[in-house]
């Protein structure tokens, strides 16, 4: 299962300031799972994908990169997902949009 829905954002989010509100995607987090989940039985993948990017201020995604993988079809997938998201909600920092980095481990199991 691509599991991206449950994981504590405590711990995947890094920022370049302490953040009162991480950024979090405008989409559905459950609609893109299912679609990993459906894309990784249908290659018959499992693994894991470790995924940074920035959100600027404006919510805007940019700088993705993969951090490791094992697979190349996961990770042109997940580079391709990542790019099609859309504007986030931008971090926080004092009630005040910030610059963010968000690092999130995509996990393919069948």
């Amino acid at each position: 299962m691509a599991d991206i829905k449950n994981l504590n954002p405590v711990e995947i989010w890094r920022n370049f300031d302490k953040l009162t509100q991480v950024p979090r995607p405008s989409g559905h987090l459950e609609k893109i799972q299912a679609y990993l989940l459906d894309w990784a039985k249908e290659a018959g993948v499992e693994g894991i994908v470790n995924v940074s990017f920035i959100i600027s201020e404006n919510g805007i995604v940019s700088a993705i990169k993969i951090k490791n993988s094992k697979d190349k079809n996961m990770e042109a997938e997940v580079l391709r997902v990542v790019n099609s998201m859309g504007k986030w909600k931008p971090g926080l920092s004092k009630n005040k949009p910030c610059k963010s980095m968000v690092e999130i481990p995509v996990v393919f199991k069948l």
